[in-house]
């Protein structure tokens, strides 16, 4: 079981995949916000491998017309240069300087480059809404998954929606929002304490907006993201300002909202045997 979830009681191999999506959603995610360090890495990784070959050819009076003229001397250089690299910079301080020097370089290219400043911030939005769907999406498997391998529970799947009119009619669960997934939830008695985490969380409500206003306005300031995040300083029509800090903010209201609503289901189906 992965670590952070409690040994379930469920007794299907269902609720397990739906935990092991989980998690491995959340890899996939810290992957997609590693990958700007992760290629600084390499490329340091790849300059010093080229610094080292350099001084090797300097001393050892091959030139570089010989060097790249000759497939044989490329790899018998190789052979040499590669453990020096790999020992030089395999050591765990060698590497925590890397990724320091990495970020820290990051941040003077993003300033200087345009391009790679828009990059990074199409990375930062794709984060934020991969965030939100990944909790959306477990939301909604987890409830009706339930539905389906525990009959005996009667989950509905559907609500009734009044009018103003008075009549009523019955339409699919909502899971599109904060609101939406705490009225499916309903059902199950208790699931007010999910207050502090997720319902009243403002984290989560700030990730739900945000990611809408990203999917459906371009990520540009409009008078309801205003009204909603109750941020005057904002500019319509402006990029809404997102750093890494208000990513990894958002990010990981979704990893511990999923974490808390599954840890929820576990422990009320504990409490609903068959």
């Amino acid at each position: 079981m992965s670590g952070g979830y409690p040994v379930t009681c469920f007794s299907g191999a269902w609720i397990i995949s739906l935990i092991e999506g989980f998690e491995q959603n959340r890899l996939n995610l810290t992957r997609l916000l590693n990958l700007p360090y992760n290629l600084l890495e390499h490329s340091a990784k790849e300059s010093f491998m080229l610094m080292k070959i350099m001084e090797y050819l300097s001393d050892s009076g091959i030139s570089l017309r010989d060097f790249f003229g000759s497939r044989h001397i490329q790899e018998e250089v190789n052979k040499v240069i590669e453990p020096i690299v790999d020992r030089e910079m395999g050591s765990n301080e060698a590497l925590s300087l890397l990724r320091q020097d990495s970020i820290r370089k990051f941040h003077v290219y993003k300033k200087v480059d345009s391009a790679l400043e828009s990059a990074q911030r199409s990375l930062y939005l794709s984060s934020i809404v991969f965030a939100w769907t990944m909790f959306e999406a477990v939301a909604q498997e987890t409830y009706h998954t339930l539905r389906i391998n525990r009959p005996d529970l009667n989950i509905p799947e559907n609500q009734v929606i009044t009018g103003d009119n008075g009549t009523s009619r019955e339409k699919p669960m909502d899971f599109t929002g904060v609101e939406g997934i705490r009225r499916a939830y309903r059902y199950f008695d208790g699931s007010n304490g999910l207050n502090q985490h997720i319902w009243k969380c403002v984290d989560v409500k700030e990730l739900a907006t945000t990611r809408n206003q990203i999917v459906h306005s371009g990520g540009l300031v409009t008078r309801r993201f205003i009204e909603l995040t109750k941020n005057e300083s904002l500019v319509i029509g402006q990029p809404i300002p997102i750093d890494l800090s208000l990513v990894n903010r958002l990010v990981k209201a979704a990893l511990k909202a999923g974490q808390e609503l599954l840890n929820f289901i576990d422990q009320w189906v504990c409490d609903h045997p068959l």
